[in-house]
């Protein structure tokens, strides 16, 4: 019995010597590297909408309408697949979903449509898309000013078909 207590105090004291080899290594390490703090990131989840209401370039309600045409353009399935669906496919969809999709298919393109052809493109380019708008106005060849004021107007138009309905 004692030679097999004598083995495993020595096998604990080994591996204690390792542990405080490891530990210390480690810290040398640390000491030695260079440590770079990346500024932090972004949150994704705050879109250009928000961003634009907190700064109180637009109006909370103008936002909402935004967001809710975001969510009728989500929920009737246009938004990009970021990856593949490789469920297996058994039949169509439930009946409900169907009629969902279609309905919010439905509220999508009648807001675009209120809004009208000439202020859809900025909606769509910063409400879906979460661009900047002042970059919409520089690709279409404005002054980067216009970009909030496009905006603006359009926004007025959504709160004002969400209104209606």
């Amino acid at each position: 019995m004692p030679a097999l207590f004598l083995y495993t105090s020595a096998m604990n004291n080994r591996a204690a010597r390792r542990n405080e080899e490891r530990r210390l290594n480690n810290q040398l390490a640390r000491e030695r590297a260079e440590v770079r703090v990346a500024p932090p990131a972004r949150a994704r989840h705050t879109t250009e909408l928000r961003l634009l209401a907190g700064r109180g370039t637009i109006s909370d309600a103008q936002a909402r309408a935004g967001e809710r045409l975001y969510a009728d353009w989500f929920n009737a399935g246009r938004s990009p697949r970021v990856v593949a669906n490789l469920s297996p496919v058994s039949g169509q969809p439930p009946m409900e979903a169907q009629e969902r999709q279609f309905d919010a298919e439905r509220r999508f393109t009648a807001a675009i449509r209120a809004v009208g052809q000439l202020l859809s493109p900025i909606l769509v380019h910063v409400c879906l898309l979460d661009e900047k708008a002042g970059q919409w106005a520089k690709t279409n060849g404005r002054p980067e000013g216009d970009g909030h004021a496009l905006l603006r107007a359009a926004l007025d138009g959504l709160v004002g078909y969400y209104a209606g309905n």
